[in-house]
């Protein structure tokens, strides 16, 4: 699935999603996996950390849009952009008219939510989430990962 976002270059750099929560693609900075075990540069096909050009982001934006940025602007002036598989944080410049945000320009960088499925998670507060059989008003909050 990684693949269809981040192309096929990339995606075989970065490797198994099943072990990454987030990845961090900045332009001119290395491309970061972060997991449960912690953060990691992708590396290239050279052994060096693999550093983000601006074709980079464009290319992730305009497959996670359909090759439309118009259809996506309205999320993106709150941040992210909505993909089949991912939610996609999107920082860049701001354009303002008459003190309102209208949209981004110059996408710098790009934060790729991975979801994943960690079967017996909640197992140590299912006691206090229901008591007598129901649901008690419950807030989840919880770091990337």
């Amino acid at each position: 699935m990684l693949e269809d976002l981040l192309g096929e270059r990339i995606a075989k750099m970065v490797g198994d999603e099943k072990s990454i929560a987030e990845l961090r693609v900045r332009v001119d900075r290395p491309l970061l996996a972060c997991g449960v075990d912690g953060k990691r540069k992708v590396v290239s096909s050279y052994g060096a950390p693999y550093v983000v050009t601006q074709k980079d982001v464009e290319d992730v934006l305009a497959r996670a849009t359909n090759m439309s940025f118009y259809s996506a602007s309205d999320e993106m002036k709150r941040g992210y952009v909505p993909c089949k598989h991912y939610r996609i944080g999107v920082g860049g410049e701001g354009v303002l008219e008459g003190g309102k945000l209208m949209g981004i320009k110059n996408v710098a960088f790009l934060v790729i939510r991975v979801p994943h499925q960690i079967k017996g998670i909640a197992d140590k507060i299912a006691a206090d989430v229901f008591k007598d059989g129901k649901l008690r008003n419950t807030l989840i909050v919880s770091p990337t990962g």
